[in-house]
């Protein structure tokens, strides 16, 4: 037995486009932050989905998603990196947001 058949290949996956166009959706409806807990939930990131239910928690509170856009930011960095190893159609879903 080879060393290489000891390393699990993990092959990228494309996202349903039911979820794209729920993210498309939410987008368009200028609901940027529930589109990025979207995307999370489909990674199955618990970490990132309840960054984002909390970030949609203190825009809820403050009216105000302006305020919130430097920790969004730092969050999409590790969405969107993780979503890009996971989805082969990763260039798709970034078309929606």
């Amino acid at each position: 037995m080879k060393l290489v058949d000891l390393i699990p290949i993990n092959e990228k996956k494309d996202l349903g486009s039911a979820a794209i166009e729920s993210i498309r959706m939410l987008t368009d409806r200028n609901s940027h932050t529930r589109a990025r807990a979207e995307l999370a939930r489909q990674l199955g990131d618990k970490r990132l989905i309840n960054a984002y239910q909390g970030l949609m928690y203190v825009e809820d509170l403050l009216r105000d998603a302006n305020n919130t856009i430097k920790a969004r930011e730092k969050l999409d960095k590790m969405l969107f990196a993780r979503s890009k190893k996971m989805f082969a159609n990763h260039s798709i879903i970034m078309s929606v947001f």
